[in-house]
């Protein structure tokens, strides 16, 4: 059995997040309308949302999953 690899890379995770807080920051200290604001906020919560569900579930993959073979040939019997 393959030993698990750390796979806690959660660079994206954090960039996300601190874009979050630096476009809350800049609709508060300047004059960017409200409206574009909201759809950046939205768009980059959707995307930390769905990015961070992929790293949850990906937290305990060993590289030995059905779907990461070489071949990819949609065999996975034997003869």
């Amino acid at each position: 059995m393959k030993r698990k690899k750390n796979r806690r890379n959660y660079v994206m995770l954090i960039l996300l997040g601190v874009i979050m807080v630096i476009l809350i920051a800049m609709g508060h200290f300047t004059a960017v309308p409200a409206r574009f604001l909201i759809v950046l906020e939205t768009v980059d919560g959707i995307w930390l949302g769905a990015l961070a569900l992929w790293c949850y579930a990906n937290g305990r993959a060993t590289d030995a999953e059905w779907w990461q073979d070489d071949e990819a040939s949609g065999w996975r019997g034997d003869w």
